[in-house]
């Protein structure tokens, strides 16, 4: 069975579940980490046997990619990674900002210098930054669109405490090589997310990205990190969860 895991704005409030109903229904299921949880429900979450396995932190439209940014984001991000130590979270989501009409090599260089000087305080908490990379469908403009601009600046940074954390959804989107960046990269795909392309909609319901392959590929080449499930559902929360969960599992087989 493979390690999934779930995010909580996905599923909680509008009309959702409730953050008990949530954290049930996931441990039920056989879900063992929970994603993106506040701090007033992760104890609830533990009580359920769950896993707090990360937070986010900054901006992801103003970020590290322009140099007037810096000193308020290290700032803000030694607050966030002493957040995480203090309530026993390893990981925290980053990201790199908008365009703005700047370009790609100047952006991706400074958010190289942005993460070296704040990579020594993560490294010495023992807090890991996961780098997102966004479509431009959800979130037009930003510059990590693409896998090289963060295997560029992963292998930059050159830290165990700097990883990406690789939505395949949005690289669908973005027409990106889904299974060869992973496979070619396992050393710093540390988190995946999962949705299906059409309206980020249940995975399960997925007829536009290729799960069965990427899956059975990815896992057999050694992926062990979390599969996380971050789909927009619809009225069924719980069947969609555990459709979703139940899929992949049966993807890797």
């Amino acid at each position: 069975m493979l390690k999934q895991s779930a995010a909580y704005w996905c599923y909680v409030g509008d009309g959702k579940l409730s953050p008990e109903e949530f954290f049930k229904t996931a441990a039920d299921i056989g879900i063992v980490g929970v994603e993106m949880v506040p701090p007033e429900q992760r104890q609830l979450a533990r009580d359920h046997g769950l896993h707090v396995i990360n937070h986010n932190c900054g901006s992801i439209e103003n970020s590290f990619n322009k140099l007037k940014n810096h000193a308020d984001l290290i700032q803000q991000h030694k607050a966030g990674i002493d957040a995480n130590v203090a309530d026993g979270i390893k990981d925290l989501i980053v990201f790199c900002g908008n365009r703005e009409g700047q370009d790609d090599a100047e952006g991706l260089a400074n958010t190289i210098a942005g993460y070296q000087q704040i990579i020594p305080y993560a490294e010495e908490k023992g807090v890991t930054l996961l780098f997102e990379l966004f479509n431009q469908k959800d979130h037009p403009d930003y510059m990590g669109d693409y896998t090289q601009f963060g295997l560029d600046l992963i292998r930059a940074v050159d830290s165990p405490n700097l990883r990406i954390v690789y939505d395949i959804y949005h690289m669908a989107l973005m027409k990106q090589s889904i299974i060869a960046d992973v496979v070619e990269n396992l050393d710093i795909m540390t988190h995946l997310h999962l949705a299906a392309a059409a309206k980020r909609n249940c995975t399960a319901d997925c007829t536009e990205i290729p799960y069965p392959e990427i899956v059975r590929v990815i896992h057999g080449a050694g992926y062990v990190g979390y599969w996380g499930q971050e789909f927009v559902p619809g009225k069924d929360v719980k069947d969609e969860l555990q459709r979703a969960f139940d899929y992949i599992n049966d993807c890797a087989n």
